[in-house]
């Protein structure tokens, strides 16, 4: 599942849903998308709530490590740790997430997320620890699940 459109139509059906987070670049070891807020993502003090940050940086990070070269097939992990780093704040508008790769191995990797406001000021950043389902570690990937739109 390399294609952009597969990839937005996978955040279409779970929880990047909510988020609003819309994917414009993907290749091996990098993606990047667009977050742009609404009041439904802010918190009482109207900045972006800490709980939107993370999600968007692990998401950031963990896809990063998930493109796949083989139409039809997938690849899957789920996170071991995240650290998470909050620099500076957001009210509105858009912002951006970057997510690189940084290693792999045959069961685990690393990468890192950032997220920037519409300037380029950092808001956050992460680095995360993640674990790849069986054959993910592939840039192949896995024939995906019976039923899953790719």
């Amino acid at each position: 599942m390399g294609d952009l459109d597969q990839l937005n139509a996978l955040r279409d059906s779970c929880f990047p849903k909510v988020l609003g987070l819309d994917f414009t670049e993907w290749s091996e070891g990098f993606v990047r998308a667009r977050l742009d807020l609404q009041p439904h993502l802010l918190n009482s003090i109207g900045i972006v709530h800490g709980g939107v940050i993370c999600s968007a940086l692990d998401m950031g990070a963990s896809i990063a490590g998930l493109y796949c070269d083989v139409p039809n097939n997938m690849r899957w992990s789920v996170a071991v740790s995240l650290t998470t780093n909050f620099v500076g704040q957001a009210k509105g508008g858009s912002l951006w997430l970057e997510g690189h790769q940084q290693s792999g191995g045959r069961s685990l990797y690393t990468a890192n997320a950032m997220l920037s406001d519409a300037d380029g000021t950092l808001i956050a950043h992460a680095t995360g620890t993640f674990k790849w389902s069986k054959g993910s570690n592939l840039l192949a990937g896995v024939p995906a699940q019976k039923g899953w739109k790719t």
